[in-house]
């Protein structure tokens, strides 16, 4: 027997081919074969996202194969990560066969990204191309990666230092959403040095500008 499922990419440059924006509902395309290949026709079928770290699970949706085998299950969000993980791990769960299929899916943080020129006497020392997250959880030289549907790029970079505003909250471990407002009015949940912001595709005078500090976006990102 074997139970699939087809994942939405809902970042499309995600270089795993699918993918999860957090807060956002989503659905998945379910087939369960029994051990000939032939469709298990009404089995329930059950979605779950299973933290890897403490062995709980919570149900996300439910569904009922139909003639095919398959079956379209739409699903609650997922908000978090846990820590640094880059992904979630989905279960889908067969009731009536007993059996199930892991699944790692990428979460994104959607967030506007303000600008910062410093690149030395940052939290993790020296860089030029790099990120600031506001918590001093988030771990020096961690891999993430920043997407501007705008602009089109995905570029790999790296958390060098801490910010905007604050450095208490790891949103990325809770509900998803920073909670700074910079003096804009705008929630801000991370910083991009202005090489980054050029790698990006920005234009420095236009887009952004070291000179007059002005430089916000939004942008979509996840640990890598």
């Amino acid at each position: 027997m074997s139970v699939t499922g087809k994942f939405p990419n809902q970042v499309s440059a995600d270089p795993a081919g699918y993918s999860l924006v957090s807060g956002q509902s989503w659905d998945v395309i379910v087939t369960s074969l029994d051990v000939n290949g032939n469709p298990r026709i009404g089995d329930t079928i059950r979605v779950y996202d299973f933290n890897i770290h403490t062995g709980a699970s919570t149900l996300l949706g439910s569904g009922s194969t139909g003639y095919n085998g398959e079956v379209n299950i739409d699903c609650s969000p997922v908000y978090n990560v846990q820590g640094e993980d880059s992904s979630r791990l989905i279960r889908i769960w067969d009731d009536s066969a007993g059996e199930y299929a892991d699944y790692s899916i990428p979460i994104w943080f959607h967030v506007n990204m303000t600008l910062e020129c410093a690149t030395t006497g940052l939290a993790c020392g020296s860089a030029t191309e790099y990120v600031a997250l506001p918590s001093t959880t988030a771990i020096c030289g961690q891999g993430v990666y920043v997407y501007t549907t705008s602009k089109g790029r995905l570029i790999a970079t790296s958390v060098q230092d801490r910010g905007p505003g604050v450095t208490n909250d790891p949103y990325w471990n809770e509900n998803g959403q920073p909670t700074w407002v910079n003096p804009s009015g705008y929630h801000v949940g991370m910083d991009g040095s202005s090489e980054l912001w050029a790698s990006l595709g920005f234009v420095s005078g236009v887009d952004y500008s070291c000179s007059s500090g002005y430089g916000i976006t939004s942008v979509y990102w996840r640990f890598n």
